[in-house]
């Protein structure tokens, strides 16, 4: 005998992208959350009249990781396909359906990507320590923190902390 258990989740990339199907299933010790970006509004988020005529291309899927307080790990399956449409002057446009709140190229939300910067610039850890304490706290499984997945949000992270503590104007220095 079998049954099913509904419990309500609420995460930042879910309540980003209120236009996309949005389901989700438990599976291999892990919580799967299918965004399927295929059912959004394409007209509205490009800014084009609900006469335009649009052509799609190839569907594609990835996985995203996302930081879990609950027992299991959260991944995201974004379900995405790419097109196009023909502008005034006749010219070719191409666009692709997109999930709000993730990395495509690093395949983690951002929420991820900022907790990660915050415990290796604030927590002072280094990039091994970090990602074993995302491990254990978050279920986040093999992310290994380089420098590569925080090189473009750092310069950002550096005006946010001036932003919020200027004793750190007269430490920090620019290049």
């Amino acid at each position: 005998m079998s049954f099913y258990v509904k419990i309500p989740i609420s995460t930042e990339v879910i309540e980003s992208n209120p236009d996309c199907k949005i389901n989700g299933v438990y599976k291999n010790k892990t919580l799967v959350i299918t965004i399927d970006t295929r059912n959004e509004n394409i007209h509205q988020r490009l800014g084009l009249g609900t006469k335009t005529r649009l052509y799609w291309g190839k569907k594609r899927s990835f996985e995203i990781q996302e930081l879990s307080s609950v027992l299991w790990p959260i991944r995201y399956r974004v379900l995405a396909r790419e097109g196009y449409y023909m502008d005034d002057q006749n010219k070719k446009i191409c666009f692709t359906t997109n999930a709000y709140g993730i990395d495509q190229h690093r395949h983690v939300s951002k929420v991820l990507m900022r907790s990660a910067i915050l415990l290796l610039v604030i927590a002072g850890m280094g990039f091994r320590r970090t990602s074993w304490l995302l491990k254990i706290l978050f279920h986040v499984k093999g992310l290994i923190i380089t420098s590569a997945i925080i090189t473009n949000s750092l310069i950002s992270f550096y005006f946010l902390v001036l932003a919020v503590n200027p004793f750190f104007q007269g430490a920090i220095q620019t290049c």
